[in-house]
């Protein structure tokens, strides 16, 4: 069995097993990525390369500071809040909760938040009389689009900005309009639908608002310094391209500076951090590197044009600081990304009537096959560039 069979194999296999839930997820892509490295698709050290430490660091930076805020009682404090704002209206109580979680989620790791709303949600629910399942569907959907909303929103969202080197603004100011649509649109639907399920009497909004909330907030200083700190990170994520700095190092650069200013027993704190998260993706890094090895997605998104001698060339489009033949040099991220943004700007502003290159002051211009001359797809515009990877005669 051929390299790229065993790689396609050993995913297709793995996230089968995911998908079936019989056996938990971070144990089946870790099993998955250690079969990649024993079958000799990848060596250790590609498997250990392949790992995106800054997706690692990222998330651990923010659940440290996730963690940390809901040890001190705020997520619990702002739904009785939410429900007294609300004067015990079941509807209004449901919008409201779903707002907090959303905006939560924008800058929270999104199953934190939930898993942080839920119970406080229950008491609502027990509270006012209604059912609470109605409101959990909608909490957990409003975190699933306020996540999506920024770059540190949802683990996703950090990939494709990492492998795509996209800052914090360009991200948000492309997704987040959507996602405030989508929210806004979500917010009618469920209010709709829920008022034949969420109905109280007086009497139970009455006791919705004589709940004291004034003692749920167990550490006040704790959350004044994670506030300071949370808005310190956000502040970063928004400068970190002019600053210098990876989202991951200002993540990790929050978490370590709350740490030390709250004077947290470290192991307590990263006891709590989701490390079967951290590890599932772990795995699913060492996974996808090994179909990279093998060509197998390259294969898959490239393609083919015939060209007037008879041979057919296959290629594939690629950003400009990551065609195969730039590999051999070890730039930093930070000359790839002056680089990448330099092309980006000279393809965004170069009219398609001009040539990029004056015609030569001796000899000629070899014949160009009209064959080659390849319009990019949908997104690709600027800075991508198409790369011959493979040519046969096909006569």
């Amino acid at each position: 069995m051929s390299e790229v069979h065993i790689a396609l194999t050993i995913f297709v296999v793995t996230y089968v097993v995911i998908i079936s839930e019989k056996i938990h997820k971070t144990t089946i892509a870790l099993a998955g990525g250690m079969l990649v490295i024993a079958f000799h698709v990848l060596d250790t050290e590609q498997a250990f390369e392949a790992i995106d430490l800054d997706v690692i660091f990222l998330l651990v930076g923010m659940m440290i500071i996730a963690n940390t805020m809901a040890d001190t009682g705020v997520f619990r404090w702002m739904a009785i809040r939410s429900a007294k704002a609300a004067n015990g209206s079941p509807i209004r109580v449901l919008i409201l909760l779903c707002l907090i979680t959303a905006v939560a989620s924008a800058f929270l790791d999104n199953v934190t938040t939930v898993v942080l709303m839920a119970p406080v949600t229950l008491v609502v629910a027990d509270t006012l009389g209604v059912k609470a399942v109605p409101m959990l569907i909608a909490e957990v959907l409003a975190s699933n689009i306020g996540g999506t909303a920024t770059l540190i929103g949802d683990p996703p969202n950090i990939l494709i900005a990492s492998h795509a080197d996209i800052d914090f603004v360009t991200f948000f100011l492309n997704v987040g309009p959507v996602s405030i649509i989508t929210l806004a649109g979500f917010l009618v639907v469920a209010a709709f639908f829920a008022r034949w399920k969420v109905r109280a009497t007086p009497e139970q909004r009455e006791r919705v608002m004589a709940i004291d909330e004034s003692g749920m907030i167990t550490d006040p200083r704790l959350l004044r310094i994670t506030l300071v700190v949370l808005a310190f990170t956000v502040l970063g994520f928004i400068m970190h391209g002019q600053l210098g700095y990876e989202p991951s190092m200002v993540a990790l650069a929050g978490g370590s500076v709350l740490m030390l200013v709250a004077r947290q027993e470290p192991h307590e704190v990263l006891r709590d951090i989701e490390w079967s998260t951290l590890f599932f993706f772990i795995g699913l890094f060492v996974l996808v590197a090994g179909l990279e090895e093998t060509g197998l997605l390259e294969t898959i998104g490239a393609r083919a044009v015939d060209l007037t001698d008879g041979s057919t060339v296959t290629y594939s489009w690629y950003r400009f600081v990551d065609q195969p033949s730039f590999q051999q040099y070890e730039w930093s991220d930070a000359k790839k990304a002056k680089l990448q943004s330099f092309v980006e700007k000279i393809h965004a502003h170069w009219p398609i009537d001009r040539d990029y290159m004056a015609p030569p002051s001796n000899g000629r211009l070899v014949a160009l096959d009209s064959s080659l001359l390849v319009i990019p797809p949908e997104g690709m515009e600027t800075g991508y560039v198409p790369i011959v990877t493979h040519q046969e005669d096909t006569d």
